[in-house]
């Protein structure tokens, strides 16, 4: 194990698997959506990535770019390769800033500053929320998700 890398070697296997699972569901399961989750199966995964992208410009030191959610579903495809970019920048970043850093940015106006781990944890929690939000309207549909843990990630456990 190597510290935060890992959280995000964990984060972009999981973003990885649950795009691989989810692409051989059909049309009706894709658009299911329950009460409390963040919306459909195909708005919650275009939503990760989109956000995923939004955090990046902020460890950059930039305002959001101010993406907006309801985009549509850009396919599968296109989730794959916005999972390679912004999982690559995070370990990058997670492996080459310095954890003490203090990022400067303004926002709505208003000016913020806040330590670089903020960004980091945020997305690997908000990746964590919206995958379980999905896990939980496959299992209620009777489909059973890839395990997305930590366990099936090391090898300790089959998934």
């Amino acid at each position: 194990m190597h510290g935060l890398t890992d959280f995000f070697e964990f984060h972009q296997w999981a973003n990885a698997t649950l795009i691989d699972f989810c692409e051989g569901l059909d049309d009706a399961t894709l658009d299911a959506e329950e009460p409390g989750s963040y919306g459909t199966i195909r708005g919650a995964l275009t939503h990760l990535f989109v956000t995923q992208t939004e955090f990046l410009t902020v460890i950059d030191g930039a305002p959001p770019t101010s993406l907006v959610d309801g985009m549509p579903f850009p396919g599968f495809a296109a989730l794959r390769e916005a999972a390679r970019v912004t999982d690559a920048a995070f370990l990058a970043a997670a492996n080459g800033r310095d954890p003490d850093e203090t990022i400067r940015t303004q926002w709505g106006g208003r000016d913020y500053a806040f330590n670089i781990m903020v960004p980091l944890v945020q997305t690997v929690n908000h990746g964590s929320e919206h995958r379980t939000e999905i896990q939980s309207i496959l299992s209620r549909r009777g489909i059973e998700a890839p395990l997305l843990t930590a366990w099936v990630w090391a090898g300790l456990e089959q998934g």
